[in-house]
């Protein structure tokens, strides 16, 4: 992280002390973090995983679904359709993502290691 980034997640947090300012300067400083982050080393790194066709991509759109539907009863074939993945990727990730929900860290990470 170069010193400029760092001041800028600085400044954003510094705006906790004055609420007023938040939906002013907020989304100037996050654009900032942005434009940062897009010209750092790892600007590669987060245009993949921000792509439309890129499996971070359909991941995050998972985890939205999973969070809007997370009391009802989940299909994975639905998830899968939805998000563009195999079904057994899909399975895989909606029993990770449930673990990380319902269970603690080191149970979820001996659960994961046990399915291996």
């Amino acid at each position: 992280m170069t010193p400029a980034m760092l001041a800028s997640f600085e400044r954003l947090l510094a705006l906790l002390d004055e609420p007023e300012s938040i939906p002013v300067l907020a989304p100037l400083i996050q654009r900032e973090i942005h434009y940062r982050l897009l010209q750092s080393d790892q600007a590669s790194r987060l245009r993949q995983i921000t792509s439309v066709d890129g499996q971070g991509y359909r991941i995050a759109k998972a985890i939205d679904w999973l969070k809007l539907n997370y009391t009802s009863a989940r299909r994975v074939d639905e998830l899968s359709a939805r998000v563009r993945m195999s079904v057994p990727t899909s399975h895989l990730f909606s029993q990770v993502a449930e673990c990380h929900v319902t269970c603690r860290p080191i149970t979820c990470c001996n659960m994961q290691r046990l399915s291996h």
